[in-house]
């Protein structure tokens, strides 16, 4: 199955914001509904992918609040990644639920666990984004740390934004490199889709995030004058 990708530039809250989307035939619902209204979601899905519920209810927070002031816990649901591992679909019905109610119970309802990690400073207060990741994965210590471990460090990146569905990871460090200004040197066995959003974020940022959670590493390498962006998977 082809992913039609394509780089964009856009002009958000009066930055240029550096993007990169991608949309497939499976990025929407198959044949299940749902709504949003006064801040609550309805929804009556039968077996539908786990990343694009999720992402659809991201997308619906932020096409709705994206003037409106919001507490902490939305703010979050604004910036979701997901771990390309996670292969659950979603059966629910439910009424008029709050977002954050909705996406407790659909993590229940598929095992799913749920990280919190970014970068919030008094001089970026809105920089947390969910990570959504294998049940097993929240009982590795070593792997948790790692995230806890981006909450000190100082991020500088250009403005981004990303808004993909199972998308090729190789689209996803081929932005990356761009940015750097720099060759993309990916080892073959870096080869999984991922499904990403995120508004307004610090590249550097969203490159480490993704790299925790893939467990991979980067390095920048130049070998006769040209600079390559290396990516392997990360030594244990």
């Amino acid at each position: 199955m082809k992913i039609k990708t394509m780089m964009i530039i856009t002009l958000f809250l009066g930055m240029f914001c550096t993007g990169l989307s991608a949309i497939d035939e499976k990025g929407r619902l198959r044949n299940g509904t749902m709504t949003f209204e006064n801040n609550l979601v309805s929804m009556d899905l039968k077996n539908e992918d786990f990343d694009v519920v999720i992402s659809m209810i991201a997308e619906l927070i932020n096409l709705r609040d994206r003037t409106v002031e919001q507490n902490n816990c939305t703010q979050e649901l604004r910036r979701i990644i997901i771990h390309p591992d996670i292969k659950n679909t979603v059966s629910v019905y439910m009424s008029k639920v709050p977002r954050e109610q909705a996406i407790e119970r659909i993590l229940c309802l598929t095992n799913v666990g749920k990280i919190t990690t970014g970068m919030r400073t008094p001089e970026y207060p809105d920089g947390n984004i969910l990570v959504f990741v294998p049940a097993e994965k929240m009982n590795d210590a070593s792997y948790l740390s790692n995230f806890v471990d981006i909450k000190y460090k100082k991020y500088t990146g250009q403005l981004i934004c990303m808004s993909i569905t199972k998308a090729d990871i190789k689209d996803v460090f081929t932005l990356f490199s761009e940015m750097e200004k720099c060759k993309l040197d990916l080892h073959p066995s870096c080869r999984v889709r991922i499904t990403c959003l995120v508004m307004n974020y610090p590249a550097d940022l969203l490159q480490d995030v993704v790299c925790t959670l893939l467990e991979y590493e980067t390095r920048t390498e130049t070998v006769n004058g040209i600079t390559s962006l290396m990516v392997r998977p990360a030594k244990k």
